[in-house]
């Protein structure tokens, strides 16, 4: 799945259920934020979104990012890659998206309510993708 905030780029975000069967790209208001902890042990944060218009409105898409401050190394490289890419998406400049990976307090990003598109592909069953 990919997700963005800003109308012109987009990133991969995981999607660990969508209530959307249909590819496409889609326009999505973040509904909700809470912070969890994966079955793996992880802190994430998950995302629920909801398409705003077009046949599949109303459609809500469940996603989550994993916590730049994973323990293990390679997933903490890969959030906080996605975290990067994810708060560059939100306006901030990259130093400035740095600077907040150092101390990440989703609260005070104000998600909620924000306005994104998000490119959903249904899972491929034949080759367990």
């Amino acid at each position: 799945m990919k997700f963005s905030i800003a109308k012109d780029e987009t990133i991969e975000v995981r999607a660990s259920r969508v209530k959307c069967a249909v590819e496409g790209t889609y326009p999505v208001k973040i509904a909700g934020t809470r912070e969890a902890v994966s079955m793996a042990g992880n802190e994430k944060l998950e995302m629920t979104l909801t398409i705003t218009s077009g046949p599949q409105k109303g459609a809500v898409i469940y996603t989550y990012l994993l916590s730049p401050m994973a323990d293990k190394e390679n997933l903490r490289e890969m959030a906080r890659s996605q975290w990067l890419s994810f708060l560059m998406s939100l306006g901030q400049s990259e130093k400035r998206a740095r600077k907040l990976l150092e101390d990440l307090d989703t609260d005070a990003l104000g998600l909620v309510g924000r306005e994104g598109t998000v490119y959903y592909k249904p899972k491929d069953e034949e080759a367990g993708k």
